[in-house]
């Protein structure tokens, strides 16, 4: 749908104007209408105009000055100018600031409404996928720095869509790393900040070690680099090779780089000690990974940063180095359960945004981790049923529903020693799931009819005054768009037929009544003109107004 504001200072041309667009026809137009240009200023700041039909010539502020806050206001607002032979002049000045267009007075009925036709075409081709694409691109390019930070942290953790999407978002992105090559790891760490130091200056500090790493690895290596947990960074590294290389000059080139990227941390930890006054600690990993294996590598070179000599400052250990003091091979294994206990993360996110297939699909698989690292089983149970029971009870308390809860699924148990098997806990927190996204869909529909309730109500006591959706949108407090969109999902019909029948129903109740004036009524049912009035009651009625009075008394 879209918006048209009619503006002239001479009533009855508004009226026929209005009375003209309102006729049903394959235009889908919301009418507005001022009768006068401060009047229509005052409109235009409160609500979005596609289209705005003016006359160029009136009182206190012209068309043109009209058009010019038009231009400032909505940039792609269509205006249209009403004019005369010796408004030519005006039009062509009109026409050198944009979005313009113009019909002659003399002209009929069918001009107009093949203009503003024209009008609503160019609107719909602007926004053509073809130029939106266009447009979030040359966005894009400005915030390419941080879309390609947060594309190859989502692959850090594991995220599935990511994996998925690769090839093409490496592209879309120009991120110069190999896609379906191999990917070595590095992670660094601030072991200390000064005291004194502002997050500000410890983002600059970040960011010169970044460029100092580049600087030193992209002598013969393509690197990209990402900061988190505010003192933590991670490289992700690839030889640079020509894509027809063979497999022999590949593993050549892998065997150069890594050892060249081990020996070039040493230097990097010195220079950034001498030039920043920073300790770094360094863990890199011996051999590249598949990209799907990031995620798993990541987390288990992080867990170095937080146990045993992982602690120490200025710390410096290559992978292989930590299979020495880790025999048992625990680092890694930790790695893997640590990625997949992050499925946590995106079951939480399912179940806040309802999405009910997706969250099932996903548990069944997250508890099933017991089987997958049996020697992990006693510790990872306990972990598990503490980190759901956290986030459900969370949930409940969000929206208020212990007590209603208590009728369906017993919340007070708080211990897995309670249950009587796994399998028992794996159907005690999918009861709890279920009743809590059944839920969610009452609380919608009950929120819907709220809405709808408050939005008849208001059409039924303003009947004669502004229906418009901007204004019926604010006074219930929604997004007119969306308003729209919600009452036809609800109802089934769409807010103008509401409003259609709110009218016709008070003015037949009113037509009833001999103390009313047929033209008090069209003026107390919303119509800006009587003609309008009779014309809309015969189609709805198949008689006139008078001939309904007549008939019911």
């Amino acid at each position: 749908m879209y918006r048209l504001l009619i503006v002239d200072d001479e009533p009855v041309i508004v009226n026929g104007l209005v009375e003209l667009f309102s006729e049903p026809n394959h235009l889908d137009l919301e009418i507005y209408w001022a009768y006068s240009s401060l009047e229509a200023v005052e409109r235009l700041t409160k609500t979005k105009m596609d289209i705005v039909l003016s006359d160029i010539r009136m009182p206190l502020k012209s068309g043109l000055e009209l058009q010019k806050e038009i231009m400032l206001q909505w940039p792609r607002c269509k205006v249209i100018f009403l004019t005369g032979y010796n408004d030519f002049a005006h039009v062509q000045e009109a026409m050198r600031n944009g979005s313009v267009d113009y019909v002659l007075k003399t002209e009929g009925d069918e001009k107009l409404l093949e203009t503003v036709e024209r009008a609503i075409a160019s609107l719909k081709k602007e926004v053509e996928i073809d130029h939106l694409i266009q447009e979030a691109k040359r966005h894009i390019l400005r915030a390419l720095p941080s879309l390609q930070q947060e594309f190859l942290w989502d692959l850090l953790q594991g995220d599935p869509y990511s994996l998925q999407t690769m090839l093409k978002q490496f592209s879309d992105l120009q991120i110069r790393l190999d896609a379906d090559a191999s990917v070595l790891l590095v992670l660094g760490r601030v072991d200390n900040w000064k005291q004194d130091i502002s997050p500000s200056d410890r983002l600059r500090l970040l960011y010169a070690i970044q460029n100092i790493a580049e600087e030193y690895m992209s002598v013969s290596s393509s690197v990209f680099s990402i900061v988190y947990d505010r003192s933590k960074l991670v490289w992700l590294i690839q030889p640079q090779v020509q894509g027809n290389s063979s497999e022999n000059y590949i593993e050549e080139a892998w065997k150069r780089t890594i050892l060249f990227i081990h020996g070039m941390l040493e230097l990097l930890q010195s220079t950034c000690k001498d030039l920043l006054n920073l300790p770094i600690s360094f863990v890199a990993a011996s051999e590249p990974v598949a990209w799907r294996g990031t995620a798993e590598k990541f987390e288990a070179l992080k867990s170095v940063f937080s146990q045993g000599f992982g602690m120490s400052t200025e710390l410096l250990l290559i992978e292989n180095d930590l299979y020495h003091h880790d025999p048992l091979n625990t680092i890694v294994s930790n790695g893997q359960v640590r990625l997949h206990l992050k499925k946590l993360e995106f079951l939480k996110s399912y179940l806040e945004n309802g999405r009910k297939i997706e969250f099932f699909e996903l548990y069944l698989d997250f508890m099933n981790i017991i089987t997958v690292y049996p020697s992990h089983a006693d510790s990872l149970k306990m972990e598990i049923y503490y980190s759901l029971f956290s986030m459900f009870l969370s949930q409940l308390n969000r929206h208020g529903l212990q007590n209603e809860m208590h009728n369906k699924v017993d919340i007070n148990k708080p211990d897995q020693l309670e249950h009587n098997s796994w399998d028992e806990v794996i159907a005690y927190f999918s009861n709890l799931a279920e009743f809590l996204f059944e839920h969610q869909v009452n609380e919608l529909r009950v929120k819907g009819n709220e809405y709808i309730t408050k939005v008849e109500g208001y059409i039924k006591q303003n009947v004669s005054g502004d229906l418009s959706l901007a204004c019926i949108g604010e006074a219930v407090g929604l997004n007119p768009s969306y308003l729209s969109r919600l009452y036809k999902q609800v109802t089934g019909q769409g807010l103008s037929s509401l409003i259609t029948e709110v009218r016709m129903m008070k003015a037949k109740a009113m037509l009833q009544d001999k103390k009313y004036k047929i033209h008090e009524i069209s003026k107390h049912v919303g119509f800006v003109s009587d003609h309008h009035f009779y014309r809309f009651f015969k189609k709805a009625m198949n008689m006139t107004p008078q001939e309904y009075r007549e008939s019911v008394n």
